[in-house]
């Protein structure tokens, strides 16, 4: 009995070194998974820099060529018109995305009412309307 004994250890511990080395092997590849994802973000996020960078550099490109036959021109003008000629550059302004707000300016109040019973195109007349004018 005790060689049967001795084989179902044995199996026990196969079986347990065996779940063990799964066990290990499962938490390996949830490791790698996380490490794929990471550089998968890494190197999205990479790309994008360097979509930016290459389109920086495009617009420097373009403003370069631009200012050269200015600065040409300009040299061959005169220094009086060089500052006008390279300073002729715009600034780059970003795009607004909303749409602006429409501020409602605010009103100005109604003149209170007059006392009750007085009719203001009765009481002032053309006269009054003349004296008024003249100061």
């Amino acid at each position: 009995m005790a060689i049967r004994d001795d084989a179902v250890q044995s199996a026990e511990r196969a079986l347990n070194e065996a779940v063990d080395n799964a066990k290990r092997l499962k938490a390996k590849a949830r490791e790698a998974r996380q490490q794929h994802k990471q550089a998968k973000k890494a190197a999205k996020k990479a790309a994008k820099a360097a979509r930016a960078a290459r389109k920086a550099s495009e617009t420097a490109r373009r403003a370069y060529k631009k200012a050269i036959p200015r600065a040409d021109k300009a040299a061959r003008t005169g220094p009086a018109r060089v500052a006008k000629a390279v300073g002729d550059v715009k600034a780059v302004v970003a795009r607004r995305k909303a749409p602006r707000r429409r501020v409602e300016k605010p009103r100005r109040p109604e003149p209170p009412p007059g006392p009750p019973g007085v009719d203001f195109d009765v009481a002032f007349t053309a006269a009054d309307l003349a004296a008024l004018e003249s100061h």
